[in-house]
């Protein structure tokens, strides 16, 4: 009988996946839990907005807000937007050239994000990314950390 206790007390311990999926989603979706989905875009806005913002200073933007073409014949030495410059900012700036890890430090009521760049477009590329710790009750950023 203690046996049979200890077996049930520990199948609530690691719950198993909800076998509930909805019927309007093809079989490529992906399920998230809700809360990591949650820190993990706080993160990963922060940074991609920073990532605006130095593209808007470099003079980057267009008037849409999005990053603009190449000047033609412009290089970065002469201070014009070249295509390597384009082509940097349209990859740090997409959603889906990161990878976000979330860990909440329950003691703390914090928790740890790890946002890295992992797409195609920044194999060449040294750095990107950012670290953060974020306020577990109010979603606060509390420190941020660029990998440069």
């Amino acid at each position: 009988m203690a046996l049979l206790a200890g077996c049930a007390m520990l199948s609530q311990l690691f719950p198993s996946e909800s076998p509930y999926r909805p019927d309007d989603i093809s079989d490529a979706a992906v399920r998230l839990p809700g809360a990591e989905s949650f820190i993990a875009g706080i993160a990963l806005k922060d940074l991609i907005d920073e990532e605006r913002a130095e593209t808007a200073k470099m003079g980057g933007l267009g008037p849409d807000g999005g990053v603009r073409d190449p000047d033609g014949g412009g290089s970065s030495e002469d201070g014009g937007w070249d295509h390597v410059a384009a082509f940097i900012a349209r990859c740090f700036q997409d959603p889906a050239t990161y990878e976000v890890w979330v860990d909440l430090d329950r003691a703390a009521r914090r928790w740890k994000v790890i946002v890295l760049p992992e797409a195609p477009c920044t194999v060449k590329i040294i750095g990107g990314g950012a670290e953060y710790e974020i306020d577990a009750d109010t979603y606060e950023i509390l420190h941020r950390e660029r990998m440069e």
